[in-house]
């Protein structure tokens, strides 16, 4: 994303809603339409609709607003959140630890070492065997992604920074969720490659011919199919949905033992702990993987060092299209957001994905 170096005041200034209105009323906001120009002009990329540059998407805004009430009405601070910030607490994978390549222009290769220099014991005068690393390119080219909100004519019309935020907040969600299970499955028609859709991640079973439950065992073996690589380090932790959250939350560690083997968070419900590690759930991850010809719908789960997993974001910000067609019948106004980036995972033994759960058996 770019910042195109927008004062405290612009950035205030600067609204969503208006380019949203500009849909409904066919007046082009100047000042939104002259930021957007600017973007275009720094980044020689054409906008669908309006540009959002990173100094309006990164930034958090307290904005005094005066109410009915006294002399004068109160003043009431309202925080206007980062809309960076929305998108990445609504992606798990993110929150997991996923690296962000922010502010790409154009396709990149990333390198990636695939053999190190081998090391050798040698006796006085022996020299050692030469070796050399042996490097490989990772390339990385923009898809895009598009997300919309549906707002109706009076609600577009309201002039409240609520409607702002929640306008930000509904299209963070969309991106989020678009990116969070293109990351997790993807692998259709212009989507980057997600992790269950790769051949190349490790994979434990649980069991054959049909899978299996998860027990404490089976997650120590996944856990070790990461180490048998040295691939055990970084930003570890483990990704699966919610009914696998179930299945791991009455499952104890050992037998008689009081002690889950999800240990849940008090403060976020989507995010525990399994074996002292960040876990989360989210009904992106599958749950109607099949196996076998027991006709049973299986549970996925990723386990994996998701600082190796790299999400380029390409493009100067957010691009943002009013469409004033789709719900022309109803007055509506539908707002699409389009952004654009690709994933790489630099080592495919750092993750061990699993498809074959079946929640319905007991550990």
């Amino acid at each position: 994303m770019l910042n195109i170096g927008l004062s405290e005041n612009d950035i205030k200034k600067f609204s969503i809603l208006n380019i949203v209105r500009s849909g409904l009323n066919n007046r082009v906001p100047e000042f939104e339409r002259e930021v957007s120009d600017t973007v275009v002009k720094k980044s020689g990329l054409p906008a669908r609709g309006f540009w959002v540059p990173a100094d309006v998407l990164q930034k958090r805004d307290i904005t005094p607003f005066a109410i009915a009430g006294g002399t004068g009405g109160y003043l009431v601070e309202e925080k206007l959140t980062s809309f960076v910030d929305i998108l990445a607490n609504k992606m798990l994978v993110r929150k997991l630890g996923a690296t962000i390549l922010p502010g790409l222009t154009s396709d990149i290769s990333i390198p990636a070492l695939q053999s190190g220099v081998a090391s050798y014991w040698v006796t006085e005068g022996v020299s050692p065997t030469e070796g050399l690393p042996v490097f490989g390119q990772l390339p990385m080219s923009p898809k895009t992604i598009a997300g919309f909100v549906d707002a109706t004519r009076k609600l577009v019309m309201q002039s409240s920074i609520g409607i702002e935020q929640f306008l930000r907040m509904d299209l963070a969600r969309s991106l989020a969720l678009g990116v969070d299970l293109a990351a997790i499955k993807g692998g259709g028609s212009g989507e980057p490659d997600g992790i269950f859709a790769r051949g190349d991640i490790p994979t434990y079973e649980c069991g054959t011919p049909d899978g299996g439950g998860l027990t404490y065992q089976g997650l120590c073996l996944i856990e070790s199919t990461l180490g048998e690589s040295n691939a055990d380090v970084g930003a570890l932790g483990f990704l699966t949905n919610s009914k696998v959250r179930a299945l791991l939350r009455s499952t104890p560690i050992f037998t008689n033992s009081e002690k889950p083997c999800w240990e849940g968070s008090e403060t976020d419900p989507s995010m525990g702990r399994i074996l002292g590690m960040p876990a989360g759930a989210t009904s992106q991850v599958p749950s109607n993987f099949e196996k076998g010809s027991s006709g049973a719908t299986l549970s996925g789960l990723i386990f994996g060092n998701w600082s190796d997993f790299l999400i380029g974001e390409f493009g100067p910000g957010l691009d943002i299209l009013t469409d004033p067609f789709s719900l022309s019948t109803s007055g509506g106004l539908r707002v699409v957001a389009f952004l654009s980036c690709d994933f790489v995972i630099k080592h495919p033994a750092s993750f061990c994905k699993v498809s074959d759960i079946n929640t319905a058996l007991p550990a």
